[in-house]
């Protein structure tokens, strides 16, 4: 296919109107002189490149951020591809309990995505607001109806009036009595960490019972990326020990680039519904996702052998076949077929097409595929006689 750039045409365009500007002003000789120069800056014009030779200009190739890079035969590595989830990390979440049974209150500026400070009041919990319900005080007085009985009883065991189970039943009643009552438990709930109210789950002016759930506080700190891996590569994942990760937004993060490590292989009982084991890697916060993030996960294993492997962004697709464009002068290229093999989510194997030293655009693939897909100029446009 001939392909000629936008800026070619112009070219061609511009020639076209210096034409008729010549034909005036000139004798007949020199329209003839200038008409022989006019038919070779014409011909120079839509000049044919070599077969399947792409023009892109330098100034087009600038614009539109074309790189080039070498092909070099180096390691390649072993991936696995799965799917992974970010979750907030034991350590980032608290759950905030009621200290005691009663009636639920928050203040007016805890809901939903508030924002608290460690040690804040985000509820109080009164006991007496229900009558018959302040477990507590009935807790209290079931100790002080024990401890009665039992000091009425201790002399009367001194004097040999009643026999040895009879009073340590009674102390034994005492003891169980003391340990249900909590003289020391208050009705005010604090904010075990800073963070922000993600969940409330008892609502205002509710009964709750002692140690029930009542929110839920986010501290947006380190994450836990959960990759579930089918069980068939149950031998590759647990000799990963780092991944390449593609978001939603597409971002391209290596974990171990952002600090990242791994905290779990992927273990025999650990296989999960559906014949999937999990691998866990902590991930800190610094690295900006955002919990409840999923992922396209590459985990990274052992070194292959040498190979060659070329960027994913060099590689174009046509109808299920794979190319790359390699440049062969200033600014022409062509395109080259490639079979490809894995992909670590970064790079691609190459197992057929390139041999090494060849330079390959690697950025903005898409110019150098219009450019192709441009057309040569139509035969009726060459100014020929």
């Amino acid at each position: 296919m001939k392909n000629i750039s936008v800026i070619c045409i112009s070219a061609l365009c511009l020639g076209l109107g210096s034409c008729g500007h010549s034909h005036s002003g000139h004798n007949e000789h020199d329209h003839d002189h200038d008409h022989d120069h006019e038919h070779e800056a014409t011909e120079s014009a839509v000049h044919e490149h070599a077969e399947g030779e792409i023009v892109v200009e330098p100034e087009i190739a600038r614009r539109f951020g074309m790189k080039t890079d070498t092909v070099r035969v180096g390691a390649c590595m072993e991936s696995i591809k799965a799917a992974g989830t970010f979750v907030s990390s034991s350590s980032s979440i608290a759950n905030v309990a009621a200290p005691l049974a009663g009636t639920v209150r928050y203040p007016q500026s805890i809901t939903v995505g508030s924002k608290v400070s460690r040690g804040a009041t985000v509820a109080t919990v009164r006991p007496d607001a229900v009558e018959g319900n302040n477990a507590n005080a009935m807790a209290r007085a079931n100790m002080l109806a024990a401890k009665r009985e039992m000091d009425r009883l201790k002399p009367l065991y001194d004097d040999r009036l009643v026999t040895a189970a009879e009073y340590n039943a009674a102390v034994a009643a005492y003891e169980a009595a003391k340990a249900a009552y909590s003289p020391g438990a208050s009705g005010t709930v604090h904010a075990p960490i800073s963070g922000v109210v993600t969940s409330v789950d008892v609502a205002n002016g509710s009964f709750a019972d002692a140690g029930s759930i009542l929110m839920q506080i986010s501290g947006g700190g380190d994450l836990t990326l959960k990759v579930d891996v089918p069980h068939s590569s149950f031998t590759g994942a647990r000799n990963a020990s780092d991944a390449n990760v593609i978001l939603a937004d597409g971002r391209v993060i290596r974990l171990g680039d952002v600090g990242a490590r791994r905290i779990s292989a992927a273990e025999s009982g650990a296989t999960e519904a559906g014949s999937f084991v999990a691998v866990y890697f902590s991930v800190p916060a610094e690295a900006g996702i955002a919990p409840g993030s999923t992922a396209e996960v590459y985990l990274l294993g052992q070194n292959t052998g040498n190979g060659i492997s070329v960027p994913r962004s060099a590689l174009s697709e046509q109808q299920g076949s794979f190319f790359v464009y390699e440049k062969t002068g200033d600014h022409s290229y062509r395109r080259l077929p490639v079979t490809i093999g894995g992909s670590d989510g970064v790079n691609t194997v190459v197992t057929s097409g390139l041999g090494g030293g060849e330079i390959i655009v690697t950025e903005a693939v898409t110019t150098v595929r219009l450019a192709e897909n441009s057309g040569a100029i139509p035969e009726g446009h060459n100014h020929s006689h």
